[in-house]
């Protein structure tokens, strides 16, 4: 539970997350939080706009329960806090992983649409554990890269979404390398993210 912190303003609003944690999953993606710094070191950019000393980010999969206030409405499928760029660069960030409400939305969303749209001969590559993949480096996406740009007027910005974006699939085939999966794994990744930027 915490307050959640809108940006640019003064105003929190309560929230709640109840789950239980998933030991065995947890185990499963623990490769990922311990290697933000390889997915670091393979961001397509400039050498100069990386981080050497990015920390490792604990994951967590739970088995959502109950959740309240702000988070009532849209369910989220995951979450990295905090967004706060002062507290990431000193202390990281921390990953929480819906894995119920993320089964629920590839059975009930994502599988329907796939049925419509991908091929049949490709249709056997939609498969859970690669949206649930996305999902992991998506929120990965948040504690690495530049957290923070100076345009031409000299002003900081964020660069939260465009970090976001653009790191997923880069980070899809550097771990990849890191764990010699093979090109078949990378297809079913890509597939379903696809997939779920329509969602």
């Amino acid at each position: 539970m915490n307050l959640l912190a809108h940006f640019g303003q003064l105003v929190a609003t309560f929230e709640a997350f109840i789950g239980v944690r998933d030991d065995k999953a947890t185990a499963q993606v623990k490769l990922f939080g311990d290697n933000l710094q390889v997915l670091e070191k393979n961001l397509p950019l400039d050498n100069a706009y990386k981080s050497k000393d990015v920390i490792a980010a604990p994951i967590r999969v739970i088995q959502l329960i109950y959740n309240a206030g702000d988070v009532k409405g849209p369910q989220t499928i995951a979450f990295n806090l905090p967004n706060e760029e002062r507290i990431v660069k000193d202390r990281g960030t921390s990953m929480v992983m819906l894995k119920n409400a993320s089964e629920a939305k590839f059975k009930h969303i994502l599988e329907p649409i796939a049925d419509t749209c991908i091929k049949k001969e490709q249709r056997e590559l939609v498969d859970f554990e690669s949206f649930f993949l996305h999902t992991i480096f998506h929120e990965c996406c948040h504690g690495i890269g530049p957290h923070t740009i100076t345009p031409p007027d000299g002003r900081k910005s964020t660069v939260r979404l465009l970090r976001i974006v653009s790191g997923l699939i880069f980070k899809n085939r550097s771990l990849a390398k890191e764990k010699e999966n093979e090109e078949q794994e990378l297809e079913e990744l890509y597939s379903a993210w696809k997939k779920q930027k329509q969602i």
